[in-house]
């Protein structure tokens, strides 16, 4: 599938029976959701069931806690779960548990690249489009908020090597 289109980041999926694979490869030199101050408030008023998925962490925090300084792919990672569990319900049969997992080794890979992984079953994978276009706008619109602070001069956007 061709890379969905976002001024912030590439996109790229892949599925197989039993998961999606996506690659998300920032071009933009933050990587972490501290430093968008906005990130919180705009999840709690545009999806704030995603604050309520369980997040599986070294520090066992929840994911409304997390979300203040996670990496960016893993913030789209919940997104992205979290409208496939709202929309679940218009595609029988019955969707099972979906989960995902997001990895990134930088001294691998780019800085800013991160695998994520959703184990949803290609019998559902009409809820996969919809459900990643929604979870694009919503991080497109979390890392531009930060991005028309620091043109406006109110926020410096950290700048990394």
């Amino acid at each position: 599938m061709p890379p969905y289109p976002s001024p912030y980041y590439r996109l790229y999926i892949t599925q197989d029976n039993r998961q999606v694979f996506l690659r998300m490869e920032l071009n933009i030199p933050e990587v972490h959701t501290g430093e968008f101050p906005d990130t919180l408030k705009l999840i709690k008023t545009y999806l704030p069931q995603a604050l309520d998925c369980m997040c599986s962490n070294s520090q066992n925090l929840p994911f409304r806690q997390k979300v203040r300084d996670t990496a960016i792919g893993h913030l789209f990672e919940h997104l992205l779960l979290a409208y496939i569990y709202r929309d679940r319900s218009a595609c029988p049969p019955v969707l099972p548990a979906v989960c995902g997992y997001t990895h990134w080794d930088w001294n691998r890979h780019p800085r800013g690249s991160f695998d994520i992984t959703i184990s949803l079953p290609r019998t559902h994978s009409s809820l996969l489009i919809p459900a990643v276009g929604r979870a694009v706008s919503l991080t497109d619109r979390i890392l531009s908020s930060n991005m028309r602070k620091a043109r406006a001069g109110r926020t410096a956007p950290h700048r990394y090597p």
